[in-house]
């Protein structure tokens, strides 16, 4: 994922439009290819990929450096997948074949393959070959160590190249360009992104203001209270003065 600046992730951890905006644009095109090549249909693609722009809001506070956004995409975008997976769709109208363009029945066989995998081994397939992330990479996305990552992409290679045969090279090749024809066209991502940013700022911005108020009303309530009672003390105060004065008895 592209980094992010430490300006722009500043912004975001005070709520900044702008830079909020910015980061989940940042964001925005590997979460909804990441989505996609795991999930398979782009109904669930999609709430993945709401999930965590919407999610990512809540949580910006507590990211403080700049890789903590890049890591939390990578993990979050996986964890998001494997619940909304549990219903691939058929082959023939999964995303990794309809992007390829190709319906020859050996690819059909590997995705289908490819889908039946434990998910972890589909995972660590899909994240490798497509995405190209690196053994650290995708430890940070399955959250296991590098060792176990391993272990799981060598064994998905195992089986999908027992499987390809021969043909396991170009069948590679033409998984890895489906997926990469997984991304977004090409488009300004931060309009696509704001109305999830002004959803969750403007209401808070709102309410932060309305407490703002209402303290600035207590305290207005408060002066006027205080005011209008040292006002009443001092109206009865000559009265009392007065009063003591005529009972006082007269000298001599």
């Amino acid at each position: 994922m592209p980094s992010v600046s430490n300006e722009v992730l500043q912004g975001a951890r005070r709520h900044r439009i702008a830079a909020a905006t910015e980061l989940l644009a940042i964001n925005y095109t590997p979460v909804y290819r990441m989505a996609r090549g795991l999930c398979g249909s782009e109904k669930s693609a999609a709430a993945v990929l709401r999930f965590c722009m919407t999610c990512s809001l809540r949580i910006m506070r507590r990211w403080r450096t700049q890789d903590d956004p890049e890591r939390w995409f990578y993990h979050h975008t996986v964890l998001a997948s494997r619940r909304a997976a549990k219903n691939l769709p058929e082959v023939r109208h999964d995303l990794l074949v309809e992007s390829a363009g190709n319906q020859d029945p050996a690819f059909l066989a590997f995705i289908t393959c490819l889908r039946s995998l434990p998910f972890q081994q589909r995972e660590a397939f899909i994240l490798h070959h497509g995405e190209q992330l690196n053994p650290r990479y995708l430890s940070i996305a399955m959250d296991c160590s590098t060792t176990a990552t391993e272990t799981h992409l060598n064994a998905a290679n195992a089986t999908m190249e027992a499987l390809g045969g021969a043909s396991w090279v170009p069948l590679l090749d033409l998984f890895s360009r489906s997926y990469a024809n997984l991304a977004p066209p090409p488009q300004d991502y931060t309009l696509v992104v704001r109305p999830y940013v002004t959803r969750h700022v403007l209401p808070r911005r709102v309410m932060r203001a309305l407490r703002v108020f209402l303290l600035l009303a207590a305290g207005v309530a408060l002066c006027y209270f205080v005011l209008h009672y040292r006002a009443q003390l001092r109206s009865l105060m000559p009265s009392a003065t007065s009063s003591l004065h005529s009972n006082a008895p007269a000298a001599g």
